[in-house]
């Protein structure tokens, strides 16, 4: 049975101070995480949770107090199977009072990070990779029903193809473009969207394609979407160049 915490007055937690690692060896998925507790007055003893879930699957792992803080025995991720690139994340800190009130957590969870010759950002470190319907033809498609926008590929395509070099080159750039017309298009520089901020900071950090500085967008009607979509190509092209897709596609061709 889950546990019932009282939400009243907590903190928000900045995703940024939570770091978790994903681990793969031997067919078997765990997690490793760290957390930056300097920016908070929690009080040493209060309880820390790290939930790990896809949609209404969840796993509360303990790890331990503020004062000391430290993973439990196992943070295994087995039981999500061939989903554990998917998985989202999110601390919480609880008052160890029958209340179990939650002194802090975030706004939302976050995937995985991982660093590599994508501008310093693994592709599917800020798009998880999830799977399509089994009797679904479509090579691919974009979810947007979750906490986080899915990259879904086909049930039968191999676990290794979404990270070679030539899907990548194909699929990547028209689903970057997908996520950010649905994102700051369709809702308008990002409301209602949890995950706007974490793509405009891959966009000005990773990519150095900072998202424009529009003062009133209310007031800008058709001159908005036409900047976005300028800075939405920017970001599309600096993604190709900086990963060298080109090359990528040439070199499978021969």
């Amino acid at each position: 049975m889950a546990e019932h915490f009282n939400y009243t007055g907590r903190k928000e937690i900045d995703n940024h101070d939570l770091h978790i690692t994903l681990v793969q060896q031997g067919g078997s998925s765990r997690f490793k995480a760290d957390f930056d507790f300097a920016p908070y007055d929690f009080a040493s003893d209060a309880k820390v949770f790290i939930e790990a879930y896809i949609k209404n699957h969840l796993i509360r792992f303990d790890f331990g107090t503020v004062g000391a803080f430290a993973a439990p025995e196992s943070t295994s991720l087995d039981e999500f199977g061939e989903e554990v690139g998917t998985v989202l994340y999110r601390i919480k800190v609880v008052a160890d009072d029958e209340r179990k009130t939650i002194l802090g957590m975030p706004r939302r969870g976050i995937g995985k990070r991982a660093d590599n010759a994508y501008g310093g950002c693994a592709p599917d470190c800020i798009l998880p990779i999830g799977k399509l319907p089994p009797d679904s033809e479509q090579v691919w498609a974009m979810d947007f029903s979750g906490d986080y926008p899915r990259l879904c590929v086909n049930a039968s395509l191999e676990p290794t193809a979404p990270k070679e070099g030539f899907f990548i080159a194909l699929v990547y750039p028209a689903a970057l473009r997908s996520v950010l017309e649905y994102t700051f298009i369709q809702h308008h520089d990002g409301k209602g969207c949890t995950w706007a901020d974490d793509w405009k900071e891959f966009a000005g950090v990773n990519l150095d394609e900072p998202f424009p500085d529009i003062a009133d967008y209310s007031e800008l009607d058709d001159r908005y979407s036409q900047i976005i979509s300028d800075w939405i190509d920017n970001v599309v092209e600096s993604f190709v160049a900086g990963a060298g897709l080109v090359d990528k596609v040439n070199g499978a061709a021969q």
